[in-house]
């Protein structure tokens, strides 16, 4: 599946592929035969150089003599951006991160574009998706996030519950710039404007995207501890952290002990208790209570301890995010024979796909799906979900897994690898090497406070033919809000 990720700002835009990037200047103007758009000149007055993020609430651009629309002019920075990231066809989905205080309107037309170079487009707000990636706010209770656009401020509050991390509060300031903190009645607008949002909202931290300057920093760390005193800390967020890193090297193939005779995924409690008694107490991960719940909410599978269910398969050991989706396929012509659909399973608040050629083994567990292949091929992708508990994140599951495989015999779990982007999904990887000579790789996913791991198990050999369908698993699934 090719996914790319754009982060979006009316100054600049952010493109993250499978394997490159490019950073753009989302501009067009007209080129010399007074038709073409030529993207990705700089915003310089007094040019007729525009943004075509900026006016894409508008119905037209003006750029005599030509007025092309806004979504023509946003489709020749996709267009553009696409032929840069070597995109032979239509991809299969877009994720784009966009400014917080685009309303419905805005991200319709947005789709409108996109869909002309991508199947599916996933949006997730700007301040959404800062508060998930900068790790100043993972332990907040509420984040203020201020965006700078070319010509408008917006400040928005960003709240963490049991049903994930949303949006709380919105204030925006239409006619203040970055450029204007200079002034003294800049730095009083923007005083204003954090004082109506966070008149009732005390926050821990405050993060500002689309402006690093000096002087944007002096003036916005006057505006917040004025406002909010001089104990919550300020962090400064480009589109470079706010877009996921790309892969800087060779995918990793572990090497597997073979031993073809040994039995076929049993579990790893069965096994262990033949050979030394399992200890059922409860166990303790630090000193306070919080970080043992944390533990049982973050971990599942091989490590679900006092279970004695038998499964037939392995199990499991984050910009949390809410995320709208628009999707929209091209219109094909018609055949007289349809091609297979993969089936779609709900497991708890988590929907995943079934490929084709696999079926759901039947099950009791509602945080627990079983896939194997019709032909049965001595593979397996297990889902877990588990929810977290309120306030516990990506670092908090990544703690607690790198404690409980410490704990595990040298040799059967690999160290947990942080930022693993797979199939597009950036998340935890680890792999896990049972004694029957089978390897499960580990994709875990935290997003919505949900911790959703995905282990791809197969046999010497044998990951060339379940990376397929465990890359489709993967990038499809979807956990709700």
């Amino acid at each position: 599946m090719t996914v790319v990720e754009l982060v979006v700002s009316e100054a600049k835009v952010w493109a993250r592929g499978a394997t490159t990037h490019w950073d753009v200047v989302p501009s067009i103007v007209l080129g010399s035969n007074n038709s073409e758009l030529v993207v990705g000149e700089p915003l310089t007055p007094p040019t007729q150089v525009v943004s075509a993020v900026q006016y894409l609430a508008c119905d037209r651009i003006a750029l005599p003599p030509r007025m092309p629309s806004a979504v023509q002019g946003l489709s020749a920075v996709l267009a553009a951006i696409v032929d840069a990231l070597r995109i032979p066809a239509a991809c299969d989905r877009f994720v784009v991160v966009h400014p917080t205080a685009w309303g419905q309107r805005t991200l319709d037309l947005f789709a409108s574009a996109a869909r002309q170079f991508a199947h599916e487009v996933v949006f997730e707000s700007c301040a959404v998706h800062a508060s998930a990636v900068d790790p100043a706010a993972r332990r907040s209770r509420r984040t203020a996030v201020v965006e700078f656009g070319l010509l408008s401020t917006t400040a928005s509050t960003v709240g963490y519950d049991v049903n994930g991390t949303h949006v709380e509060a919105v204030e925006a300031e239409p006619n203040l710039a970055a450029a204007e903190l200079d002034s003294e009645e800049g730095r009083r607008q923007l005083v204003e404007l954090l004082t109506r949002l966070l008149a009732d909202r005390p926050v821990d931290v405050v993060q500002v995207f689309g402006a690093t300057g000096p002087a944007v920093r002096d003036a916005v760390a006057d505006a917040v501890e004025s406002v909010c005193g001089t104990k919550v800390p300020l962090s400064h967020l480009t589109g470079a952290d706010l877009a996921r890193p790309i892969p800087t090297g060779p995918t990793y193939t572990p090497r597997i002990p073979p031993d073809p005779a040994a039995e076929w995924m049993q579990p790893l409690r069965a096994r262990a208790a033949a050979t030394n008694p399992v200890d059922r107490r409860p166990l303790y991960f630090g000193a306070a209570a919080l970080a043992a719940v944390i533990a049982a909410a973050s971990i599942g599978g091989f490590f679900l301890l006092g279970s004695s269910t038998d499964q037939p398969a392995a199990a499991a050991v984050d910009p949390t995010t809410t995320t709208v989706v628009s999707s929209s396929a091209p219109v094909r012509p018609a055949t007289t024979t349809k091609a297979p659909v993969p089936a779609t399973e709900q497991l708890g608040r988590v929907e995943l796909q079934v490929p084709v050629g696999w079926h759901r083994a039947p099950g009791t567990d509602p945080t627990r799906a079983d896939l194997s292949p019709d032909s049965g091929l001595r593979q397996r992708i297990t889902v877990i979900q588990k929810p977290l508990t309120a306030g516990a994140g990506y670092n908090e599951v990544a703690a607690d897994l790198e404690a409980l495989i410490k704990k595990k015999p040298a040799g059967t779990v690999s160290e947990v690898r942080r930022d693993v982007v797979f199939a597009g999904r950036p998340g935890l990887s680890y792999e896990e090497r049972p004694v029957d000579g089978s390897t499960v790789r580990w994709q875990v996913l935290v997003e919505h406070g949900v911790q959703v791991s995905i282990g791809c198990q197969y046999t010497a050999g044998g990951w060339e033919g379940v990376t397929a369908p465990c890359e489709q698993v993967v990038s499809a699934l979807h956990i709700r809000p």
